[in-house]
């Protein structure tokens, strides 16, 4: 068994510290060291946040706020980067106006292999999801 602590790790554990027991995913290549880390965790039997597999980002943002909705406990939502957060961010414009409690979250972009400066999708997903506080419709 390896003594090594992922960064992965490390990111699954602090949300479960945050209260967030489930995740609504539509997984993709940049979450494979978050899937081998659940795999890992559990056949060492470790507590790991749920996973609910959905066919589509849009199902994923609302079913997380259906279930905020329900237990009045926020979960966590995990996209692909790009056109996936942007899939979603509709969604949490939704829940942001019923004041629901979600937290999206996606992978990053890999970087250039040549070199060069990574394309406008690096920062793309970031910038949707910014709303400053003073904009909040209450």
């Amino acid at each position: 068994m390896s003594t090594n602590i992922t960064t992965a790790r490390v990111f699954l554990d602090g949300l479960l510290e945050a209260g967030i027991d489930w995740l609504f995913c539509n997984l993709g290549t940049d979450h494979a060291t978050l899937i081998e880390e659940l795999a890992l965790a559990e056949t060492q039997g470790r507590s790991m946040p749920g996973i609910v597999l959905c066919p589509h980002k849009n199902v994923a943002i609302h079913m997380a706020g259906g279930y905020a909705a329900i237990s009045g406990q926020g979960q966590g939502v995990l996209v692909h980067v790009d056109a996936g957060t942007a899939n979603a961010v509709m969604g949490l414009h939704n829940l942001l106006r019923a004041r629901l409690p979600v937290l999206l979250m996606s992978g990053k972009t890999p970087y250039a292999l040549h070199g060069e400066l990574p394309g406008a999708r690096d920062n793309y997903a970031h910038t949707m999801c910014k709303t400053p506080l003073t904009s909040a419709p209450w």
